[in-house]
């Protein structure tokens, strides 16, 4: 698989942001791997740790499942503002026939 030169300078990014403890890592196979800090509070694990494959594979399913929840409110807030602009055009529209 080949990065982009984009993917490797964020890449860099977040491996300095865990270097400055910004951002939260559990090491599996001798590699950092980054955690959000949510996941790390709610397994319980301290930053920096090791972390077998069962733990890092539980790491996943949270990240993946905050992912997609935030992907869900994304999209319904995307659906509000759509529908209240409609309505904002509709009364608009409303106070024209009068």
């Amino acid at each position: 698989m080949r990065f982009t030169t984009e993917q490797i300078k964020d890449l860099a990014a977040e491996e300095r942001r865990m270097d400055s403890g910004v951002s939260m890592f559990v090491i599996t196979n001798g590699q950092r791997r980054s955690v959000r800090k949510e996941v790390m509070e709610e397994l319980g694990l301290v930053n920096g740790q090791t972390a077998s494959s069962t733990i890092v594979i539980r790491i996943s399913e949270l990240e993946l499942a905050m992912i997609r929840s935030e992907i869900a409110i994304d999209k319904a807030c995307a659906g509000i503002a759509k529908r209240v602009r409609f309505a904002k055009l509709a009364a608009k529209s409303f106070r024209g026939l009068k």
